[in-house]
């Protein structure tokens, strides 16, 4: 059975003689008058195939899918003592980097390699709090595909989770909206506590990435901090922000789309919950 993306196809030789021969006949036309009002007739002629034959060959034949990259084959090359330059420039062959957005995501995996072995113990670890700004179209998001795609190199994928305010944000990194990954509800007066499942989906986290930050204000802030203390098992007063992740990436631009309600994180407070968003 040949499937599609293999790129070979099956065909009759007698056909592949055929279309030969057609070739051939429009080459000389071509060569001889490519002007000419008969040269359009005789091409149309060409196009009746002949489809019937009894001798099959394989031909390989050039298709529009792109084959993924050997993900093992560069998980080989990572190396027993990768470091975040030598992993990012494997990156940078499936991922085109420029030289800012390579530093970033090379600080990025430094921060992550230091605490191969204690990612989870936060006294064996600083905590990283990071914001890439720039306005659209800089390639912000390519950040995050190459973040990603280092971290699955080095089988660490599942520690991100990628977040954004709405859910059309979400869907251009490959994330979920705040509100499904901390179960925050839509009613920011209603006050919710962290169920089962989303404690077990933060339970082995260590990178999280808040993509189109602008659209996030005080009070958002304030609440996305609190559920991850409680979803990574802290009390709400622990000091430790957002639970004590070991790396928080905010990504967005403030000269872009605002909140839709409430007060964007460069105004003032104005009550206790956007206070304390103003602290973080």
């Amino acid at each position: 059975m040949l499937y599609e993306s293999s790129g070979l196809k099956s065909f009759p030789a007698s056909i592949l003689q055929n279309w030969q021969d057609h070739i051939k006949n429009i080459s000389k036309l071509t060569d001889q008058d490519p002007y000419a009002e008969t040269s359009a007739v005789c091409v149309q002629d060409l196009d009746d195939f002949n489809l019937e034959g009894v001798d099959d060959v394989l031909v390989p034949v050039l298709t529009d899918s792109d084959p993924l990259p050997d993900l093992q084959q560069r998980r080989l090359r990572v190396g027993q003592n990768p470091t975040g330059a030598s992993i990012t420039l494997l990156v940078c062959e499936i991922i085109p980097l420029n030289e800012k957005q390579r530093i970033a995501v090379e600080r990025v995996l430094a921060e992550v390699l230091i605490c191969a072995n204690h990612p989870y113990d936060s006294s064996q670890r600083k905590q990283t709090l990071l914001y890439v700004g720039g306005e659209g179209g800089v390639g912000k998001s390519q950040i995050i595909k190459a973040i990603v795609a280092a971290m699955d190199l080095i089988r660490r994928k599942n520690e991100i989770i990628l977040m954004a305010p709405t859910g059309a944000a979400a869907d251009v990194i490959g994330g979920s909206t705040y509100h499904t990954s901390l179960g925050i509800s839509l009613n920011r007066y209603r006050r919710t506590g962290v169920g089962p499942r989303v404690r077990r989906l933060w339970s082995r986290k260590t990178i999280m990435i808040i993509d189109e930050v602008s659209m996030v204000d005080l009070s958002a802030l304030s609440i996305i901090n609190t559920h991850c203390k409680i979803a990574r098992y802290l009390d709400r007063s622990s000091p430790d922000l957002f639970g004590g992740l070991p790396m928080v990436i905010l990504m967005g631009d403030f000269y872009r789309l605002p909140p839709v309600q409430g007060q964007t994180l460069w105004k003032l407070p104005r009550n206790e919950t956007d206070q304390d968003g103003k602290l973080i």
